[in-house]
């Protein structure tokens, strides 16, 4: 198995190119086929240049890609990676997801936990949703966004939404049901289909200009929200302090 630890378990005095051989060392290879294995992962990784570079050296995102080539080093066909993409640019973290999905088409198994619900969504194929620990649903991609099928969500941005007049609205348009994510948008959900135009109306009668009125997939993070209890303010303070949700695949 490979294993990609949430902090680098590299050694900052060696260099890129020594680091991987000691890795593979590790693992029993041989001289000439780990040099030759670790000068492939860094051209793989866009590391070449900072081959000989130590890596104490190396920018954050940078770090985090040679960790990933360490874990893969010696060809696992199991990977464990522990937030792979966290506190890295946007750039690298790009790159990184493209390295796992490769990896994943390739036949490696992959197990990644995220905190970043979109980063499950386009990665993993089974997912678990952890909370405190515990593994609170556990089943496929497509079954999981199967439970917000049938779901219309629609979402209205105004300079203001009076209580009065949201709290009216399921009222006049009958299995509809509100939320305010913020203070300058109103979330109406049905699982029947509703006349969009009619409720705008409704809205801009009783003084609210509607700047905009769009329709919302539902997505991974609405099954978690609706599983868990957790809302989404809540699920933002959970990755902001480092806890939260697991993904797998």
């Amino acid at each position: 198995m490979g294993i990609v630890p949430d902090d680098s378990n590299l050694y900052p005095e060696l260099t890129g190119f020594s680091n991987l051989c000691f890795c593979g060392a590790l693992y029993g290879m041989h001289k000439s086929e780990r040099e030759s294995r670790a000068e492939y992962l860094l051209g793989l990784f866009d590391l070449k240049d900072a081959a000989n570079r130590k890596f104490a050296s190396y920018s954050r995102g940078m770090k985090r890609r040679l960790t990933i080539a360490a874990g893969i080093m010696h060809r696992p066909p199991i990977l464990f990676l522990d937030e792979p993409t966290t506190g890295i640019d946007v750039a690298s973290a790009r790159q990184v997801r493209q390295l796992i999905g490769e990896l994943n088409r390739e036949g490696t198994t992959v197990f990644l936990t995220t905190h970043y619900i979109e980063e499950a969504e386009r990665l993993c194929d089974r997912i678990a949703f952890i909370v405190a620990g515990r593994i609170v649903l556990d089943d496929t991609k497509y079954n999981l966004m199967r439970q917000s099928q049938g779901q219309h969500i629609v979402e209205f941005a105004a300079s203001r939404f009076p209580p009065e007049v949201v709290a009216s609205i399921p009222a006049a348009f009958p299995g509809t049901e509100t939320e305010e994510p913020s203070g300058e948008v109103l979330r109406v959900t049905s699982r029947a289909p509703f006349r969009v135009g009619s409720l705008v109306v409704f809205l801009e009668e009783r003084g609210i200009a509607v700047r905009e009125a769009r329709e919302i997939r539902p997505s991974l993070e609405d099954v978690f929200v609706r599983v868990t209890g957790l809302a989404a303010m809540e699920m933002r303070r959970e990755k902001e302090r480092g806890g939260g949700s697991g993904g797998g695949t």
